[in-house]
C-alpha cells in the first residue's frame, strides 16, 4: 500500500529496474548462458552480441 503521489514513484522504479535488467542480460548474461563453454559451467565469449554472424558488418 503506497500513498497516491508514491504511485508514480513506484512505476518509475519498476521500469528502471526493467530496462537495467534487459541491458545487464543483453551486455553480459547472453555471453555467460550463450557462450562457448568453459569446462561446461558458464560462456567465456559473446559478451554484448560481439561474435554474432554479421555483427562484424561482414
Amino acid at each position: 500500500m503506497i500513498r497516491q503521489r508514491g504511485v508514480v514513484n513506484a512505476l518509475l522504479e519498476n521500469f528502471i529496474d526493467a530496462a537495467v535488467t534487459i541491458l545487464v542480460w543483453w551486455g553480459i548474461g547472453f555471453g555467460i548462458a550463450f557462450g562457448t563453454s568453459a569446462s561446461g559451467l558458464v560462456g567465456i565469449d559473446n559478451f554484448f552480441l560481439s561474435q554474432l554472424p554479421g555483427a562484424d558488418s561482414s
